[in-house]
């Protein structure tokens, strides 16, 4: 895999249009643009951006309003190696990866 990394939220949304990955690894909160607004610009440029959203934020409203933008999964911090590979993987594949431990409530 190629790897590209952005320090906030502008230079995320500057590194998608640029260099177009398989798989974007985006959190929720990010200087300047946060994640969901980031989020949002990235589906807009490519709407089959496949971005999974890492996030300590546990509720469920927070992981609906990400779905909602565009994310095609979610990672828990701190997640393992394994936990990554998993979820880009199954992402890369058009599926949506909910890591167990943030399924939704209900």
């Amino acid at each position: 895999y190629e790897v590209s990394v952005a320090s906030d939220g502008l230079s995320a949304i500057d590194t998608y249009q640029t260099d177009r990955p398989d798989v974007v690894l985006l959190d929720l909160v990010l200087p300047d643009v946060d994640g969901l607004s980031a989020l949002s610009r990235i589906r807009e440029i490519d709407r089959d951006a496949r971005v999974v959203v890492v996030t300590g934020l546990l509720d469920d409203a927070a992981r609906l309003q990400a779905l909602r933008s565009g994310a095609s999964g979610f990672l828990p911090k701190p997640f393992s190696v394994d936990l990554l590979l998993r979820a880009v993987a199954a992402v890369k594949r058009t599926c949506v990866h909910v890591a167990p431990q943030l399924q939704f409530a209900g």
